[in-house]
């Protein structure tokens, strides 16, 4: 689905005919100069839907035939020209995306060294809650040699990243083998000895689960809620995190 649109300054001038798909018309961001300069000095623009196409042929139809009429009646537009210049689809060559690399080289991100604000982090995670990673489920079908392998081995050794990630089946498969006849675990309840309070960053909302297998079963990690606590993480799933003892041992 296509459409054509129009932007006004927030006087309620006229000043930009566009066509687009999805939010264009509400992206103000890969805009020319002369609407850049506009905005900057009016501000941000209001957006008005003008039609609705089933092909981008319409669409750039319309987009011309608006564009010329609109200066007809001495609208003032920033457009550079007479439209049904769409790059829907566009694909850069070989030569252009070599120009591109060539032209980037040495060159450092723009945001580099620029930390990101706390009230942003906070935000995306926020966004984020619930949502599902686009290649969950996705198989690449790329297999690593036995040296890739090994390589990997060696420089996850030590490395405390997994700690309180849960484990596939076939890794309990594996401890649960290994595990066999070992002893020590047997009536340790030093996990259940606290109580994970969690506190909803939106609502406000108290949670609290008694021992690190009620937190797995509800979807939270221990690591990352050990995090949260000793200040290192902000939230975890859209929650604050603090311990308690478990003393009331009546409600678990």
């Amino acid at each position: 689905m296509f459409y054509t649109y129009a932007h006004y300054t927030p006087e309620g001038r006229l000043f930009y005919i566009g066509k687009g798909q999805g939010d264009r018309a509400h992206a103000f961001y890969q805009r020319g100069s002369h609407w850049n300069n506009i905005v900057n000095k009016y501000g941000k623009p209001d957006v008005q839907m003008l039609a609705n196409w089933d092909t981008e042929s319409e669409a750039l139809s319309h987009e011309i035939l608006l564009i010329e009429c609109f200066r007809e009646l001495g609208h003032d537009l920033c457009n550079k020209t007479n439209g049904g210049e769409g790059t829907s689809g566009y694909k850069h060559t070989e030569q252009q995306r070599e120009n591109n690399r060539q032209a980037r080289l040495g060159k450092p991100v723009w945001n580099k060294n620029i930390p990101c604000k706390e009230e942003t982090k906070q935000k995306i995670s926020v966004a984020k809650l619930g949502s599902i990673p686009w290649n969950k489920g996705i198989s690449s079908g790329l297999k690593h040699s036995e040296e890739f392998k090994e390589k990997i081995r060696q420089t996850h050794k030590g490395n405390k990243y997994n700690v309180g990630r849960p484990a596939s089946e076939k890794q309990r498969q594996t401890a649960s083998e290994r595990s066999k006849g070992n002893t020590y675990a047997a009536g340790n309840t030093y996990q259940r000895k606290w109580v994970w309070v969690g506190t909803n960053i939106k609502t406000g909302e108290v949670i609290r689960l008694v021992g690190e297998k009620a937190l797995k079963e509800a979807g939270f990690q221990h690591a990352n809620i050990i995090k949260c606590i000793n200040g290192t993480r902000k939230s975890h799933k859209g929650y604050a995190w603090s311990k308690e003892k478990w003393e009331d041992k009546s409600w678990h």
